[in-house]
């Protein structure tokens, strides 16, 4: 192993060449740093190799102490599949270009040194140290450079990941080069949090996540891009959440502890069926937050994780947008329960999407101005027939449930099922399925109000629901996954930590009886990437196996399994991969949850 070199913002801009400011780190604008009396040698923006006279007393050090070599003399030029440069101008601004991302941090100090076949560059800025490891193999003559692999080449995306992770914990971010191009992000969020456990995603997997771990004392943090907490239980407008207390018997302390601070505020706040709430979504917003004080649990809402920050093979922490700019988020363990496996996603874990047998997506709606007399004298299929013509987003029928106990109604149909398969991953995608799913709310209504007659004509919107709902994208892949089989048998695993119970649905294509089965351990741990659990529609499962856990109450009970597994992780300073299933099982069960369901019949009805 190399001695590190030490390199501050102190020193000078390269007084040598009209090129960059003095380089460090085998910059293809200089070819050494070494003392040349007599002809000054360096690399041109096309690599090649050029000489000529220092004039008027410039040293070939540029500005550099000798004892300050850009690279160890023993090593020939680094190798790899995109050039890194890391530089300082006259004003102490310190510089990394690496291919064609460049990155600006402003009064930071580099230490660089080499280790094995690696550069590891640390960058100490606000008293914080961040390593970026970079796996460029070092090439020790030129007919080793000339016969590198594409393996021995820059893994750059881990890598971009990285340095954006310095950038934001440094103070700013740029992109895309060349330098003359460049764009910077000169301002960066301090997040005022030093968590334990981050849950990131604020939905029924986050809520059950959140609760579980701070319920077992970890310090927890839970972010939501959203302005508020519920996910899809608060955005479809009041659809019931299914699974929260089958046979309408408590689930777990987490799920009666939401219930509770719901029948706090009254009968317009919930009314609880056989397994469902029906909530006024803006009592539940409320609610969850009363939930989440009451444990102690710390939040932020508008903070939305666009990265992960990965450190050996360990998520160490997530990058995370907010107004005043990118941040990291540094914590032990992260549960994601984004529903889209985002931040598994990000951090380079396996996932799965079956594209062209994706889940519908759909957009909720409310009404009012028709009771449910009118509405039970209404025949919707009948009237979808007539309006198709004029209308032709709508599905082929819908149905109106009520609102919790109040007077107007919601609308949960088949969405995009019939206009053709929507990716929410992919940006234009998802744009096409929310503006085409807007269009046909307003074509529902307005059908209803031309074709359903004297019941229906005075019918009026509401509201729609903040976003779409979606059923099915990315999917973690961990040491097991689960299987349509597993659903229908109703099998049991050693490892149990959870079960699910309802239908197999996919959404308004296919809806099948099945057993209660378990959700082992093994489905909620990504199969490479450490210091990860996953919770709700993104755990471990095949498409179908997916369809038959998305019930709302069944992501709070992953959920719940996952913030316990990730706070024992964090209080015992190990990976959750390393906790003891037994352990997690004996911590649910002080949590009221009967690990012994799976392989049980169900009764339930179903009700959308």
């Amino acid at each position: 192993m190399e001695k590190p070199h030490q390199f501050s913002s102190a020193d000078t801009r390269c007084t040598t060449l009209d090129c960059r400011p003095s380089c460090l780190l085998a910059s293809p604008h200089c070819l050494n740093c070494r003392d040349i009396k007599k002809a000054l040698t360096f690399r041109d923006n096309k690599s090649r190799t050029r000489t000529r006279t220092p004039q008027n007393g410039e040293r070939a050090t540029h500005g550099l102490p000798k004892d300050r070599a850009c690279w160890p003399p023993t090593w020939d030029r680094f190798t790899c599949a995109t050039s890194l440069h890391a530089t300082f101008g006259a004003r102490g601004a310190t510089h990394l270009l690496i291919g064609e991302r460049y990155l600006h941090l402003p009064n930071a100090k580099l230490t660089a040194r080499v280790v094995d076949d690696a550069i590891e560059i640390s960058t100490n800025v606000f008293a914080r140290t961040i390593t970026l490891e970079v796996g460029w193999k070092l090439a020790k003559s030129k007919k080793e450079k000339n016969t590198m692999t594409e393996q021995n080449s820059v893994d750059r995306r881990r890598f971009l990941t990285a340095a954006g992770a310095a950038v934001a914990g440094a103070g700013a971010m740029t992109c895309q080069a060349p330098a003359k191009d460049v764009v910077t992000i000169r301002k960066q969020a301090e997040i005022p949090y030093n968590p334990d456990v981050l849950v990131v995603g604020g939905g029924p997997a986050g809520i059950g996540a959140a609760l579980g771990a701070a319920g077992k004392g970890a310090n927890t943090l839970m972010i939501e891009h959203h302005a508020f907490f519920g996910g899809v239980a608060a955005w479809c407008l009041g659809m019931p959440i299914n699974q929260m207390r089958p046979e309408n018997k408590a689930r777990s302390k987490v799920h009666e502890l939401v219930l509770e601070k719901l029948r706090a505020y009254g009968d317009q706040a919930v009314r609880v069926g056989d397994h469902q709430l029906w909530c006024n979504v803006d009592y539940l917003k409320v609610a969850v937050l009363d939930s989440l004080d009451q444990l102690g649990c710390k939040y932020l809402v508008h903070t939305r994780a666009i990265d992960a920050v990965v450190e050996g093979g360990r998520i160490t922490g997530v990058v995370v947008a907010t107004k005043r700019g990118p941040a990291v988020i540094r914590a032990k363990a992260v549960v994601d329960c984004t529903g889209d496996a985002d931040v598994a996603y990000y951090a380079g874990a396996e996932t799965m999407k079956e594209l062209g047998k994706l889940s519908p997506i759909t957009l909720c709606l409310n009404l009012t101005n028709v009771t449910r007399d009118q509405i039970s004298k209404a025949n919707i299929e009948d009237i979808a027939g007539k309006a198709r013509q004029k209308y032709p987003l709508i599905p082929k029928r819908w149905d109106l449930g009520t609102v919790s106990n109040g007077h107007s109604f919601y609308i949960n149909h088949a969405g995009t099922r019939d206009l053709g398969q929507f990716d929410a991953t992919d940006p234009v995608q998802r744009t096409q399925a929310e503006c085409q799913s807007r269009r046909q709310v307003l074509q529902m209504t307005l059908a209803m109000r031309e074709f359903g007659g004297e019941a229906l004509k005075d019918i009026e919107l509401t509201g729609t629901g903040t976003q779409v709902g979606v059923r099915e994208t990315r999917r973690v892949k961990g040491p097991y996954v689960l299987t349509e089989e597993d659903a229908l048998t109703g099998r049991k695993f050693d490892d149990v930590i959870a079960w699910r119970s309802g239908f197999l649905d996919i959404g308004f294509t296919r809806l099948s009886k099945m057993k209660i089965h378990d959700v082992p351990y093994r489905a909620i741990i990504p199969e490479k990437v450490d210091g990860l659990l996953m919770a709700g529609r993104c755990i471990s499962a095949t498409h179908v196996a997916a369809a038959a856990g998305k019930s709302m109450g069944n992501c709070v009970a992953t959920g719940h399994a996952a913030g316990i597994a990730a706070a024992m992780a964090a209080k015992k300073g190990c990976t959750p991969r390393e906790v003891k299933v037994s352990q997690i099982q004996d911590a649910l069960r002080a949590d009221g949850v009967d690990l012994t369901r799976g392989g049980e019949g169900q009764l339930t009805d179903f009700v959308g």
